[in-house]
């Protein structure tokens, strides 16, 4: 490879050498995971050779570390107090950053930017949806759970939907389980939720956990120092009866209501089921959690920018933080990762831009032209975000997704 980098001329050509030995490394490790016998322990071989040639610390690698060049005889064990290991400094930040994911996991944020980690692998796969504001996008539909999750985008300020400039974003989510009968709208002001036509409303300033097992709702409510119980009693006198337990505390600052919920008309009751417990929890001006018993789990991130800003505006992430009690016919552009599925990585080389090399990927038997590249994980922090490295699917997601990303297009959130 060097000859062919001087052959060239390249002027990256340490730094393509370096990423190709990574990924290299990468690609090894995941076929050792199947591999047996002697084929393991030649693969083991090569990654171990190439680890620690280009100085990459790997699970091969972890427990030795090389001295400096006077001294390249001796090993030490990582991390032993009062030695000093090589510090790898590279300007591949986003290679030195990367780590696998304990489990998968899912989501839509940013401009916006679908991440899907596959699991069992340590690779993550993520595309954009390029769609003019006002668009309705299905992220889940699931018809055993009765779970659907739809998207609305919006634009920057000052964009329309005729322009196709400027970045786009999520305002408005919806999610709905029709076997409930319960819907949530979350919009960047405000979050509407409830069962047929009793809705209530709270705003990103409330901090608020509404639960329901069966037909028992729960709603509690931290009052803050200056909140007003009222304000509360009233936005969910509409969604269940009158209070029959009602319990307040204004030293501690919250309050406590339970009482039975409003059936819908021609609805039909329900047993006090694992399928029928339902938990949202509104975090004051960061997040709200919806779950669906123990096996559904969804996080809708706001993101705040500065109200005076002449060209952004306010957005939202939505992330599936547990799946593994929706059903196998679950699709959408989100909800159909939810089943196992296989890709495969090769050929990688320098890109248009230097630092984010191309490769082909094969996956749902297509062969794609992929990039390198990285997106922000925003669960920790909305403000500054977790990096995440990803192979990029160009042109909305084709040849990954099923169909075309306007198959995916409907009328309304609900």
């Amino acid at each position: 490879m060097d000859a062919a980098l001087k052959e060239q001329g390249y002027i990256f050509g340490d730094y393509i050498e370096r990423l190709w030995a990574y990924l290299t490394i990468e690609q090894l490790l995941e076929k050792r995971k199947n591999a047996l016998g002697d084929e393991k322990e030649n693969i083991t071989a090569e990654a171990l050779e190439l680890s620690l040639k280009y100085h990459f610390v790997t699970p091969l690698t972890s427990m030795v570390v090389t001295k400096p060049e006077d001294n390249e005889d001796q090993t030490s064990i990582a991390d032993k107090p009062g030695e000093e290991a090589i510090s790898e400094t590279t300007s591949m930040a986003y290679l030195t950053s990367h780590q696998s994911s304990p489990s998968p996991y899912y989501y839509v944020d940013g401009d916006p930017h679908f991440i899907i980690q596959v699991p069992g692998r340590s690779d993550s796969i993520c595309f954009n949806i390029d769609e003019k504001p006002g668009t309705v996008l299905r992220l889940i539909q699931d018809p055993v759970t009765g779970i659907t999750v739809t998207g609305q985008i919006i634009g920057d300020k000052g964009s329309n939907a005729s322009s196709g400039t400027g970045k786009t974003y999520f305002g408005k989510l919806g999610i709905t389980n029709a076997w409930m009968d319960f819907r949530v709208e979350v919009t960047t002001e405000k979050i509407i939720l409830g069962n047929g036509a009793a809705l209530s409303t709270f705003s990103w300033l409330d901090t608020v956990t509404v639960t329901q097992t069966g037909a028992m709702w729960v709603l509690e409510v931290d009052l803050g120092p200056s909140s007003l119980c009222r304000k509360h009693l009233h936005a969910v006198s509409h969604f269940i009866s009158p209070c029959e337990n009602p319990f307040l505390n204004r030293q501690e600052g919250w309050v406590r209501l339970q009482a039975s919920l409003i059936p819908a008309t021609g609805r039909q009751n329900q047993e006090d089921t694992e399928s029928s417990r339902l938990s949202v929890t509104i975090n004051r001006k960061k997040n709200m959690v919806v779950s669906f018993g123990d096996g559904i789990s969804f996080v809708i991130i706001l993101h705040q920018v500065w109200k005076k800003h002449p060209v952004h505006q306010d957005f939202l992430g939505f992330y599936v933080v547990d799946s593994h009690q929706m059903s196998a016919q679950t699709h959408g552009l989100l909800g159909q990762f939810f089943r196992p599925f296989d890709f495969e990585v090769f050929d990688i080389r320098p890109g248009s831009d230097p630092t984010k090399p191309d490769a082909t990927m094969v996956v749902k038997s297509h062969q794609l032209t992929v990039t390198r590249g990285s997106q922000k994980d925003y669960r920790k922090n909305a403000s500054v975000g977790t990096k995440v490295v990803c192979w990029f699917v160009h042109n909305n997601g084709e040849g990954l997704i099923d169909g075309v990303h306007t198959d995916y297009i409907v009328p309304s959130l609900f």
